[in-house]
């Protein structure tokens, strides 16, 4: 089941898979899109064995948006370990203990043609 909560800068989408949750953040992080995004992780923290959260649409990064998020992370108890964000913007949102996932590209050769495929790095924010 898909989720969407639009604002007028920004827009944050949900959706359930195989006992994960993605959650894709498109626009501008502030205050409203953090504390959307930060209900979103308290509600479906119990049951999810992962939460993704896409920052690699985001425009801006507002950091009172930033500050909010990371206080609000930070004073309700839950783990941190299984909470990965994808992307640079990754590294400025990300709370303590959270993990930033970041493409990596890589052109290979293959019989004249180069193909390019695309890892995650994983990085512990700490």
């Amino acid at each position: 089941m898909k989720k969407a909560y639009p604002g007028k800068d920004f827009r944050i989408i949900s959706r359930h898979s195989a006992g994960n949750l993605h959650v894709s953040l498109t626009g501008d992080f502030t205050g409203r899109c953090a504390w959307e995004l930060f209900k979103t992780i308290r509600q479906n923290s119990a049951n999810c064995k992962r939460i993704f959260v896409d920052t690699e649409r985001l425009q801006k990064i507002i950091p009172a948006g930033v500050s909010l998020f990371k206080h609000h992370m930070g004073v309700t108890p839950m783990r941190r370990d299984w909470l990965y964000f994808k992307g640079d913007n990754g590294f400025k949102i990300a709370p303590d203990g959270a993990r930033v996932l970041i493409k990596k590209r890589n052109t290979k050769r293959s019989g004249g043609k180069h193909e390019k495929s695309a890892d995650y790095l994983r990085y512990d924010n700490r």
